[in-house]
């Protein structure tokens, strides 16, 4: 992780909200959890565990100490000792939970990052827009009018990677309404490796679309793409890409 990364200083302030929401949410079960163990404890205690555990004081300390076993004693030693385990197990079932969550979502940014990264690596001098464009043409083949909450994050993940500032992204507006093969022809030529790059992670963003209603058009766009790398793909073929990369990213 990187304190640098807007996104993991956001990343790690989410999870320790998360925590702490969990603590609260624990609020009620521990005020009332020890209650209902306590009526429970002092049940079984009249049903005569008090009487064995006296007598077994009474032959280990004696009669004196024995004594001192009253009922109010054996709550306090036993209320807390059962209502500890039960607010362990609580918390550590939460705090797994949260962090399930930041691990996917951590991954999926991965996901999108690393062929990003690698393209520019490619090619230093492309321009830093060139694939945010891409992606809105690929998401716009789709369905334009709703742009699944994954697809947003994946663009907000190319913005902090990038480092594009709020006006870089306005003037992105007018590429929502472009095909794909208006958008590449206003790029430079890449070359095979890096179109390779970009066909990944424009597969990567559809991926994240809920269900595989748009994979044909999202195929489509990308075969464009996919016409400039090493071992260009029909649209079949980049259909089932999609489909084994969902499978992989654990997406339905």
């Amino acid at each position: 992780m990187d304190l640098d990364d807007i996104e993991d200083c956001y990343l790690i302030f989410f999870i320790a909200l998360g925590i702490k929401l969990g603590e609260l949410l624990g609020v009620p079960g521990k005020a009332v959890g020890p209650q209902i163990i306590a009526f429970n404890v002092r049940k079984l205690l009249r049903t005569g565990l008090r009487k064995g555990l006296q007598k077994v004081l009474m032959k280990a300390g004696g009669q004196r100490l024995a004594r001192k076993l009253t009922e109010r004693a054996m709550m306090r030693l036993l209320v807390p000792g059962i209502n500890v385990p039960i607010a362990y197990v609580f918390n550590s079932a939460f705090t797994k939970l949260v962090l399930r969550v930041a691990d996917r979502k951590m991954r999926q940014r991965g996901r999108v990052v690393q062929p990003l990264v690698r393209l520019y690596k490619r090619e230093p001098r492309l321009d830093k827009l060139f694939a945010v464009k891409v992606l809105i043409s690929v998401v716009e083949a789709g369905d334009p009018e709703e742009w699944a909450e994954g697809q947003l994050d994946a663009l907000r993940y190319c913005q902090g990677a990038l480092s594009l500032s709020d006006d870089d992204l306005m003037k992105l507006e007018t590429y929502f309404d472009r095909e794909m093969g208006q958008v590449l022809s206003e790029g430079p030529s890449l070359s095979a490796k890096a179109a390779t790059d970009l066909c990944e992670l424009a597969m990567v963003i559809s991926v994240l679309y809920p269900d595989d209603s748009h994979d044909l058009a999202y195929a489509t766009a990308i075969r464009k793409i996919s016409e400039r790398s090493e071992k260009p793909s029909g649209v079949a073929s980049i259909m089932l890409d999609i489909q084994k990369l969902r499978s992989g990213m654990g997406m339905k």
